[in-house]
């Protein structure tokens, strides 16, 4: 497994140092920022596998941190962890609305909360595991054999009573742009065509 990336956003630097502490393992890197506006800037830019983001951040708070990292199309993939500032059911309802997958709140059980963003990681890893054996790392499409497993599926069950459709395109010679342009044109290419189907 590869090192893990986490953002921490939070005001108080001890807090975040405890976090990072609690983390304490050779296999997660930790990254600091104080305030919304910057943690969206430094998701923007790195590659995290999971930002924690305190509630009451001055400025951008930390729900609406939440709610953009859920609205930008780039950031929406990363897990957040919310750090509440206190044991209310409606700040944790209101976290999850905006797109966190989990709320921990004050005061903090930092071997807990280190434990809690380490199963996240395991999780996390899992999906991108399982993602790489059945989609296309291009086109984010289902790849063949998982299309072909699909389809074996909706053959085997025989609704011919419901109205279904299966569309599978195949570029045909689509190696001459790779040739020709380059791998990365022709990546480019095959997204394109996906997003605009």
């Amino acid at each position: 497994m590869n090192r893990q990336r986490v953002l921490i956003i939070h005001q108080s630097s001890d807090v975040a140092a405890s976090v990072c502490a609690a983390l304490g393992t050779s296999q997660i890197q930790s990254e600091l920022v104080a305030d919304g506006m910057d943690g969206l800037k430094r998701a923007g830019a790195g590659l995290f596998d999971l930002v924690m983001v305190s509630e009451s951040l001055p400025g951008l708070s930390g729900l609406e941190v939440c709610l953009r990292f859920k609205e930008e199309s780039k950031l929406r993939g990363i897990p957040i962890v919310v750090l509440g500032a206190e044991q209310g059911k409606v700040n944790r309802i209101e976290a999850f609305e905006r797109g966190a997958i989990d709320y921990i709140a004050s005061p903090y059980d930092f071997s807990e909360v280190g434990a809690r963003v380490r199963a996240l990681l395991r999780q996390r890893e899992c999906d991108r595991q399982m993602a790489a054996e059945t989609h296309d790392p291009v086109t984010g499409c289902l790849n063949r054999r998982s299309l072909d497993a699909v389809l074996e599926v909706v053959l085997e069950k025989g609704n011919f009573g419901v109205s279904s459709f299966l569309l599978y395109l195949d570029l045909d010679n689509f190696a001459i742009v790779n040739e020709l342009a380059g791998e990365a044109a022709g990546d480019q290419g095959c997204s394109k065509v996906r997003q605009d189907m």
